[in-house]
Parts: C-alpha cells; structure tokens; sequence
C-alpha cells in the first residue's frame, strides 16, 4: 500500500472502533503447545509417508481457519510458527520412524544371519509381517545330517584337529543348506538340522530338502580326512527327511530364547536319521515327503518300522538319485531288489533269497539288500507268526 492508503486505514479503523485482535502471550503459548501435543499424538500413530500427507492437510486447514478468524473476526493468528511447529514434528517423525527400521533390521540380521540364506533375511526385512514370531502351526520338511562314524575320528584326532575338521564338514553342509534357500535351525555335535518353509514359505520346500541331501552327499565324497595318517577314509553323512506339521516360533526362556520348529515330525525325521545304521544307506526319508517327491526322484522302499518313541509304524524310502541322474548299475539292483522284497513280503523266503543274491552280485555293498538276505536266511529257519505284518521294530535310535 501507498503511505497515504495506510493513514487512510488508520482513520478507518479508528472512528469504526473496530481493530484487529492479537491474542496475548500467554495464550499463544498454550495454543502452541496444543499444536506440537496434536501432532505427536497424531503423527506417531501413522507411518512416515501418512503422516506427511496428514501434516500437509493438517497446515492447510490451519490456514484456512486463521484466514477465516481474520476476515470476519478480525482475530489474527500466527502461521508461520504453527505451520513450522507441524513441519518439525513431520520430520522428527520420520527420523525416528528411520531409526527404529534400522535398528529393526539391524536385529532381525543379528538373529538370522547364522541360519539361513542372506536372499531370506532380506525378505524378512521387507515384509517382517511374514516371520510369524511366537509360535504357528505349519507343514515343514526336517533334515537332520550326522557325520558317520564321528566317534572313530574323534579317538584318532587331536582335539585342535577335531574341531578344525568339525567346523569344515558343518560349514560344508551349511552352505549345501544355504543354497537350497533352507534354515539351519541348529548344530548338536557332529550333527546339523536343517529346515524349509520356515520362517518363509516355500511351496517346494521337500523337494529342495531332496536337492540339498543328494548334495551334501556329493560334498562329503570329496572330502577326505588327510588329518589321518592312514588309511584316508572318505567322509559319509546320514540324513534324515520327514515332511509333515510342526509348531514354528521364537522358543526358550524370557532372557534367551531361538527360533526353531517343534513336535511330533521334528523327532521322527531325527529318528530317521539313525535309521540309516540298520540299512547302511546314506539318505532316508518319510513315506509323506516320499509322496511329494516320487515323480521327481529315484527312491526305493526299505521296510516298514516302528521307530523308537512312536506306537504306528512308518514306511521308510531311500533317497537315490533325481531320476535322470541315475546310473544303469543303479536300475539293476533296483530291479533284483523289487522283486526281491515283492517276495519277501509274500513270505516266499527262496525267491526272494535269490532276487537279493542277483542284485548284490551287480552291486555288492549294497546295504539293504544285505539287510534282507540276512533276514530271509533267518526266516527260512524259523519263519515268522502267520499273522506277521512285516512291520519290523526298532529297538534303539
């Protein structure tokens, strides 16, 4: 305005009797603080992107409210401090709500990062609402892998040289775990259990356990115990696979605690490992994992058990081979060895005998067949009840 405009204001406003309003000091103290008590309350409610938008409409309608008390009220408000008030509190909100998402990914690492893959952790990060934390109850597939004939070494190893071979065999195994996206739940002495569909799903979460039981096979036979004077023995781990529910969650005490599966699958898939011994074999799995994986790998049935620790018997497979890896010798026995325990569970003691003697002269240390040829010469002495079922019974783990 022109110098004259204002004098003629003044004038205006003077013989009018009406002046603008400015609320006291006092007053404008409190009205701040209700803004900056309004806005955390508002703000720490809502994420940093919603809370931005609501401090945007929150000082629009702030100013359109002081507009109005000036035009018709004549009360005059403050703006700029208000509608900085709300700025500053916007962004000391998203600071935080910065701060706490690192420290949240910071902790989810921490506890993640010894157990499974790092592509895993990251999507954990990304959506933390799908690690169910507490316990759920869901379907996994259980590996359990032990180091064969760990006690043998452990007489003929130092103590250094035990624990260096300890820590490259698991660390071998771990990494086969890794790459076949599974979580490594935990590590009991020469031995390692390892599982899939948890803490994320999976949908083929058995058939990576499969991939990753045939590989740690592969690993184990190129690696050679040279600590030993001689002979250098191979290495060789038993595995155990069994698919089926099992609670899932963060268990222990208050102060420490793991997260880890539990239940009834956890201790058959254990028990299957040291199943392995009866057999000879190097991989077995449960008649449920060996329903979802039939089609996609070489497996045969072993025997019909009941395990130490469970009342129902369980049939048993071995894991050979995907089933465009295996070899002619392989479906030789194979063959000899179905006709072989078709035989034997039709209680024809000789043609089974027999079947068996064919496959092992194909492969001669084949453990099962060794297994039943010694059980049918037993039986052809002294022949079970008739109402024998062929379930056979486990008297140790």
């Amino acid at each position: 305005m022109a110098g004259v405009e204002i004098h003629a204001n003044i004038i205006q406003t003077i013989l009018e009797g009406r002046s603008i309003i400015s609320l006291s000091n006092a007053i404008k103290t409190l009205f701040l603080l209700g803004i900056a008590l309004l806005g955390t309350g508002l703000l720490i409610r809502f994420r940093p992107l919603l809370g931005l938008i609501i401090t945007f409409s929150l000082a629009i309608l702030y100013t359109g409210v002081s507009y109005w008390f000036f035009t018709s009220q004549l009360l005059w408000l403050s703006t700029i401090v208000p509608i900085f008030e709300l700025g500053f509190i916007c962004g000391v909100n998203i600071l935080g709500s910065y701060a706490i998402s690192e420290r949240e990914k910071a902790r989810i690492r921490k506890a993640f990062k010894y157990y499974v893959p790092a592509q895993i952790v990251e999507e954990i990060i990304k959506d933390p609402k799908r690690l169910e934390l507490g316990g759920e109850k869901i379907d996994a597939t259980i590996l359990f892998a032990d180091i064969a004939g760990f006690t043998t070494l452990s007489e003929r190893l130092s103590p250094e040289k035990l624990v260096s071979l300890l820590n490259g065999v698991l660390s071998a195994l771990t990494e086969v775990v890794f790459n076949y996206e599974g979580t490594v739940d935990k590590y009991i002495g020469d031995e390692i259990m390892a599982l899939w569909n948890a803490p994320l799903r999976q949908e083929d979460h058995f058939t990576k356990a499969c991939l990753a039981a045939l590989e740690m096979q592969k690993q184990m036979a190129i690696l050679t115990l040279e600590d030993i004077e001689a002979p250098v023995l191979p290495l060789k781990v038993k595995i155990g696979i069994h698919t089926g529910p099992v609670i899932a969650g963060n268990l222990g005490s208050y102060s420490r605690f793991n997260y880890t599966v539990v239940g009834d699958s956890v201790n058959l898939a254990s028990r299957l490992q040291g199943v392995n011994k009866v057999f000879d074999t190097h991989t077995i799995l449960s008649e449920a994992t060996y329903i979802l994986v039939k089609e996609l790998f070489a497996v045969r049935e072993l025997d019909t058990l009941k395990v130490v620790g469970k009342t129902e018997p369980v049939k048993i497979y071995e894991l050979l081979a995907v089933k465009e890896d295996i070899t002619d010798i392989q479906k030789a026995m194979l063959r000899s060895y179905q006709d072989g325990l078709s035989a034997y569970k039709n209680r024809c003691w000789e043609m089974a005998l027999q079947a068996f003697k064919e496959g092992l002269k194909v492969m001669p240390d084949d453990g099962p067949a060794q297994v039943y040829l010694a059980r049918c010469q037993t039986y052809l002495q002294s022949p079970p009840p008739l109402e024998w079922d062929g379930v056979f019974q486990l008297e140790y783990k």
